[in-house]
């Protein structure tokens, strides 16, 4: 599972939206209850510009796990409140803190 896993998010990354669809869903097949799987579709639904089709992929993987960080990983910017938290690999660096 976990070499699906990265083959849909490397699809996702080179921008083969479609691929990535169909191997995050190949994921929920195999496990319905994979957070990871649905955030990864919440961000197919976003890159594709369907904010209300991600909102509610986002808030299936948070209902799966709401304790986990990976469904709440989203881009700066996109907000809505039950995706406050994002995932600190997503976001730019922090500045150095001052000594």
């Amino acid at each position: 599972m976990f070499e699906l896993l990265l083959q849909a998010d490397k699809s996702l990354a080179d921008g083969a939206l479609a691929q990535a669809e169909r191997t995050y869903w190949q994921l929920v097949d195999l496990d319905p209850s994979n957070a990871i799987a649905f955030s990864g579709l919440a961000r197919v639904a976003l890159a594709r510009g369907d904010e209300r089709l991600a909102r509610g992929f986002a808030d299936r993987a948070l209902d799966l796990d709401p304790e986990s960080v990976t469904p709440r990983a989203w881009p700066p910017g996109t907000c809505w409140k039950s995706w406050s938290t994002a995932d600190p690999h997503l976001l730019p660096p922090s500045p150095t803190p001052r000594r």
